[in-house]
């Protein structure tokens, strides 16, 4: 499976509010001047709170596309190596129109709000998809742990 539920013509629909953000992927084809940046995320396809919280949860990339202007900053701080991490969870993600000298129809300043006040991440981009990767699973958490997402990416 791999469905993409949202690009720019359904932005306003979207809602990443406690998405686990796993990874950050790079994808730059220099020939192609193509620069893109994919994050691993959870992403909650639907919840319910009749007896307790359950989610229907997903592996999903979002992707942003013709990427400038990159802000990439994770600060886990500083404990005395005492305080583990539970990792980035996006928040909101916003967007504003940009002015570009590139050759695409729209361009944006996305923002992607977290979890954390010391995780800012910036960039500007033309469009964005967010493509589920398998079928969204029934969770307690708002997230799937490590093996549940190997074993639904295969």
């Amino acid at each position: 499976m791999a469905d993409i539920i949202y690009t720019n013509e359904n932005f306003d629909a979207i809602s990443l509010h406690d998405s686990k953000v796993h990874g950050v992927q790079f994808c730059i084809d220099v020939a192609k001047f193509q620069s893109d940046i994919v994050f691993d995320i959870d992403y909650i396809v639907e919840s319910a709170c009749d007896s307790g919280f359950q989610f229907m949860v997903a592996p999903a990339e979002l992707r942003f596309h013709n990427v400038t202007d990159l802000n990439l900053s994770i600060n886990w701080g500083e404990s005395g190596f005492q305080n583990s991490v539970s990792g980035p969870f996006i928040i909101e993600l916003a967007r504003e129109p940009a002015e570009t000298k590139m050759r695409v129809k729209n361009y944006y300043l996305w923002k992607i709000v977290c979890n954390n006040e010391k995780y800012n991440i910036s960039l500007g981009a033309s469009d964005f998809t967010l493509t589920l990767l398998s079928d969204p699973v029934a969770s307690s958490e708002q997230y799937l742990d490590i093996e549940e997402r190997k074993a639904l990416i295969k």
